[in-house]
């Protein structure tokens, strides 16, 4: 399966104030693996992802292979 670049890209959080509101504002829901923060957009735009991946994963080269 071909990946769509364009369309990835413009459905990440990327800005570290975007990770910020949706820390601060959104509902999170946890397992003991993983915690996700859901916020609605207020424009009814599509859903958009960010990974906040923590230091135990490894050194910032391999945090950032996490996809």
């Amino acid at each position: 399966m071909k990946r769509k670049k364009g369309s990835d890209a413009e459905n990440r959080l990327k800005k570290p104030g975007c990770f910020e509101r949706v820390f601060r504002l959104a509902l999170p829901a946890s397992c003991r693996e993983l915690t996700v923060y859901a916020l609605a957009r207020m424009d009814g735009g599509s859903a958009r992802l960010g990974l906040a991946v923590g230091r135990k994963t490894g050194c910032a080269v391999v945090r950032n292979t996490v996809t």
